[in-house]
């Protein structure tokens, strides 16, 4: 049984102040009441939920604390591989190199990263990473949201 929440439909939060997105980020990664995040580390092009042009979904400190809590081994590594970056778009080709397995050997562990993403979220169409094709070179290459990112990176212990 919960004793209290707080609910904020998507819409309700892409139609929210910049400001105000950045104090709420805040206050879920445990500021309280203090100063709001540089804009740097909100998503200032994310009217919502996703970054619009990357499609990856916003995840507070708490949900990616939640997320960590259900993974394996093999994921928690490839996540750290993902976050210990520091930008928030990779090349799955180079990251599959600097873990020593060949890229298809990490659809598992995509695989449940969607899933465990969509399971603490409660939305299906939730995506921690948001694939791209390089029209250039044709390598596939992830980005997550800059929420997510700064939260995933406090959440493991790496910023």
């Amino acid at each position: 049984m919960i004793a209290s929440g707080i609910y904020i439909s998507a819409e309700d939060y892409r139609g929210m102040d910049v400001d105000l997105k950045a104090r709420l980020y805040n206050w879920l990664a445990g500021g309280g009441g203090s100063a709001a995040p540089e804009p740097a580390e909100v998503a200032r092009d994310a009217p919502g939920g996703a970054d619009e042009e990357a499609g990856a979904t916003d995840l507070s400190l708490a949900q990616c604390k939640r997320l960590l809590e259900g993974c394996s081994d093999k994921t928690k590594a490839v996540l750290r591989a993902v976050f210990a970056r520091d930008e928030r778009d990779f090349i799955l080709d180079d990251l599959a190199k600097g873990l020593n397995v060949e890229n298809g050997a990490l659809g598992g562990a995509w695989a449940g990263i969607t899933k465990r993403t969509r399971k603490v979220l409660g939305d299906q169409d939730a995506r921690l990473i948001w694939w791209e094709k390089d029209g250039v070179q044709g390598h596939w290459v992830g980005t997550t949201s800059e929420m997510t990112f700064h939260s995933m990176r406090k959440a493991m212990g790496i910023a």
